[in-house]
């Protein structure tokens, strides 16, 4: 946990209303607050996203538990206004130089295009439903804009089709993967096609263990009310779903050329 000591700015993007504050150990975050608009299950969904981007090797901005005290909330009017309560709130690392990406953006030259598989295979398997198309108000993928430009994943707030879900709400959709398709994925073709475009990514993630899952929802604040049963659900959820992604996955085999002509070639 590492304690916030600096206001700086509200973030004018978001549906969870962040805040720029600088911490203790010298860096900015961009902090969502426990009394965010969407509830406190956006701070779950947070570090739950983090954990398992650090399991995947997935480009997310490094995150902590940040606490405000009361000291900071007094002092910032802008916190007061978004009813901050004293305790742990979620933070990301504020990336520089970076913005959100376009219909424009050439993704090719980011360093890390190669994470583009493991980015979209990741988004169907949290039901992170809201990465896959380019939205001016509230994008979540960045990209450096620096000489070598760098993606990073943002806002992982809407995984399991959002942060209003409870244990009988997943576990509805739990044996279903919805391969939804868009303009911001279908940037990444060009980069990703091939004869097997996510063979890599799919081994990586197939190799979870379901004490590495169990891992990812321990140690969550006492102060976000996550109850053991939902952690239970999670790991559940999340296991039984790894087991459905290669298949899932051919759905969206006719964005690509080269995959599928190798696909159909094989098939006479």
């Amino acid at each position: 946990m590492i304690r916030g000591e600096y206001y700086i700015k509200p973030i004018e993007s978001g549906y969870s209303r962040p805040h720029l504050i600088r911490c203790e150990d010298g860096q900015t975050y961009v902090v969502k607050l426990s009394s965010n608009p969407q509830g406190i299950m956006v701070l779950v969904n947070e570090l739950i996203s983090y954990r398992l981007a650090l399991l995947l090797d997935l480009p997310v901005p490094q995150g902590a538990v940040i606490l405000l005290d009361e000291e900071i909330i007094t002092r910032n009017p802008e916190l007061q206004r978004g009813y901050a309560q004293a305790g742990p709130h979620f933070g990301s690392l504020y990336i520089e130089n970076a913005v959100n990406v376009t219909p424009d953006s050439d993704f090719s030259k980011a360093d890390n295009i190669d994470k583009a598989a493991d980015i979209i295979l990741f988004d169907y398997w949290v039901n992170n439903n809201d990465r896959h198309i380019f939205n001016e108000a509230n994008t979540n993928l960045l990209i450096s804009n620096s000489l070598i430009p760098h993606l990073w994943m943002i806002d992982q707030a809407n995984i399991l089709k959002g942060p209003y879900w409870n244990e009988r709400s997943i576990s509805a959709h739990q044996p279903y993967i919805s391969t939804y398709w868009g303009e911001l994925y279908q940037k990444f073709v060009p980069s990703l096609d091939s004869k097997s475009p996510f063979e890599a990514a799919l081994q990586k993630f197939e190799s979870l263990s379901y004490a590495a899952l169990k891992q990812v929802v321990s140690g969550v604040p006492g102060e976000w009310r996550f109850l053991d049963s939902q952690g239970r659900a999670v790991v559940s959820y999340l296991d039984s779903r790894l087991a459905l992604l290669r298949k899932a996955i051919e759905a969206v085999r006719i964005h690509f050329p080269v995959w599928s002509k190798d696909y159909n070639e094989k098939k006479v």
